[in-house]
Parts: C-alpha cells; sequence; structure tokens
C-alpha cells in the first residue's frame, strides 16, 4: 500500500482518461485493479487513471472506495511491485502495449450482447460504472450481427464486391459491400 500522492507518473503517457467514469467504478466495485510500478524508474508503469481517480475522489470530499486504506489523512492504494524495466524504451513500449493490448482483443459481440443485457435487466446502473452509458448499452443490444469481431467471416450470401469500388466496408472486420448488408 502506498499513499497516492507519492506515486510518479510515467515522464511519457499518451493514453488519456475518462476520469469521472473511473471514479464511479471505483466507488460502485472498489479498487480492484492495483497500479504497476517500474521499480527502475520509481513511476508508474500502468493504472495511471486510476491513481489521479483516487486523487479526484480525495480531493472531491468523497469516501474512499472499497480497497483504499485511509491512514492519518493518506489515502493508501494497493500497487504492484516488484517488476522493472529494461531501459526507458522498455518501460514506454510496456505502458504502451498495457493501453493498446486491451483495444485489439476485441469483442466477442454476441456474448458482450448476452452480458450486457443480463446485467442491464438486474441495474442499468452497474453497467454505467463499467462505462457503458444509454448510447454505448443500446447499440450493443441491437448491433447488427455482422458487426462482429475482427477476422469475422461474414456469411456466404453477404455480397462483397471485392477491394474496388465497395459501396460499403465494415468497421470491425473489413468486409466490403455494395448496398443493404443484410441478405
Amino acid at each position: 500500500m502506498i499513499d497516492v500522492d507519492e506515486m510518479v507518473a510515467a515522464i511519457r503517457n499518451p493514453k488519456l482518461h475518462d476520469l469521472e467514469g473511473i471514479a464511479a467504478s471505483l466507488l460502485e466495485f472498489g479498487y480492484a485493479d492495483t497500479v504497476v510500478l517500474d521499480e527502475r524508474t520509481g513511476r508508474t508503469i500502468s493504472g495511471h487513471g486510476r491513481v489521479e481517480a483516487v486523487q479526484h475522489l480525495r480531493d472531491s470530499g468523497e469516501k474512499p472506495p472499497e480497497g483504499v486504506q485511509v491512514v492519518k489523512g493518506k489515502w493508501l492504494i494497493p500497487v504492484n511491485r516488484g517488476w522493472a524495466s529494461e531501459g526507458d524504451a522498455a518501460a514506454e513500449a510496456y505502458l504502451l502495449g498495457a493501453n493498446r493490448l486491451n483495444e485489439v482483443g476485441g469483442w466477442d459481440r454476441e456474448l458482450l450482447r448476452a452480458v450486457v443485457g443480463d446485467v442491464a435487466e438486474y441495474d442499468e446502473g452497474l453497467l454505467r460504472a463499467a462505462g457503458y452509458d444509454e448510447l454505448a448499452t443500446h447499440d450493443i443490444l441491437t448491433a447488427d450481427e455482422y458487426a462482429g469481431p475482427r477476422g469475422q467471416t461474414p456469411p456466404e450470401d453477404f455480397p462483397s464486391l471485392g477491394e474496388k469500388n465497395a459501396e460499403y466496408q465494415c468497421p470491425k472486420c473489413r468486409h466490403e459491400w455494395d448496398g443493404d448488408p443484410r441478405p
């Protein structure tokens, strides 16, 4: 456990954060995902948004999320320690990868739709705390089945004109077609 104010950010971190969204998630679910500290540099290598959100909550007068300890007025957060980068380039590459690999993994769209639907039926507030506003939830629950994960093969009757002169291209799988994409 380390005082949130003792966490030092990476020198260069291009990742932007939804601090309000992270703070809402922390208040709903608690502090469940630790920050990673690079022992070589003494800087945060992963979890900058969580550090900023905890500071924001404290500065806004909110109660500490579950998992954050308050000792003598200091907010202590769980930190994963013991890892050290081999150099500055390796540290920055890890920082990039810790964020990018989540993006490129994609989603199993049918399973996502089922889970979002089940959680929405139970409590839509939980979805908001997980970063899904009304519009995002609606889009997931009503999305075309053809907007599946990258690499999904469209059905055989899904017309394609190939690389040239296609009228549309699926933003997920890059399949191209002319006219209505639904059979």
